[in-house]
């Protein structure tokens, strides 16, 4: 069955309101409009635009660079019913409409460098065999293409305990569990990393992956997320 006559038959919906999209959107205009605005709003902390903030998490480390982001996260809010979609199934549309901002707030954040490899952040396995989808790996992948930059996988969970039922203090020390390198991680010797995530929240998850990324031998690792907490 052709392409057209699918979206014939089941027209395409905007992901967080269910209004049927005309051609090419993502978004209808009244989420577009609102996810825009989220994008814009100013952090709380240091005064920037969301997608220009670099607020360092409370847990933090200097192996890591950077800490960038896209828009705040609130899962009723268009940003985060995209990721909330992403989680549940793959959607290549939405992934690599959230990789051309990813890619601006990089720009913003850095120096990309044209050699620079992205990598992500690893889903639970159990939760990847539940939903049949990594949406850090996908954010990963579509930013990879929309930059033309090499995509590695370097990191692998090991399951355990979910990070959102801990505290803060426990974070951290169920992150150096639960994430390892991956036996396919290239040598990132002199390397830039892009740390891909789907939602930066303490800095746990990121910091403990960019520690990992860091004794490998990369020079310097961006960590990089769509939404922020």
């Amino acid at each position: 069955m052709s392409f057209s006559l699918l979206s014939l038959l089941f027209p395409p919906k905007c992901p967080v309101c269910r209004t049927r999209l005309e051609k090419d959107e993502v978004l209808c205009p009244k989420c577009l409009s609102e996810y825009q605005k989220e994008k814009y709003r100013p952090c709380k902390k240091c005064g920037k635009k969301s997608c220009r903030c670099s607020c360092r998490p409370a847990v933090s480390t200097p192996d890591a660079f950077a800490y960038l982001s896209v828009f705040r996260y609130d899962e009723k809010s268009p940003g985060g019913r995209m990721i909330l979609k992403l989680k549940d199934r793959k959607d290549q549309r939405i992934a690599a409409f959230l990789a051309k901002d990813l890619e601006k707030s990089l720009q913003n954040g850095c120096i990309l460098r044209s050699d620079a490899l992205i990598t992500h952040v690893p889903r639970d396995p159990d939760a990847i065999l539940e939903k049949g989808t990594d949406q850090a790996r996908e954010l990963a992948d579509a930013l990879a293409r929309h930059c033309s930059l090499e995509r590695a996988v370097c990191l692998k969970s090991k399951g355990g305990k979910k990070q959102k039922t801990l505290s803060s203090k426990e974070r951290l020390e169920n992150a150096r569990g639960r994430y390892a390198l991956s036996e396919r991680c290239p040598d990132l010797q002199g390397r830039q990393v892009i740390l891909v995530d789907d939602i930066l929240t303490g800095g746990s998850t990121l910091t403990v992956c960019a520690e990992l990324l860091k004794s490998k031998g990369a020079l310097s690792v961006v960590c990089l997320a769509a939404g922020r907490r």
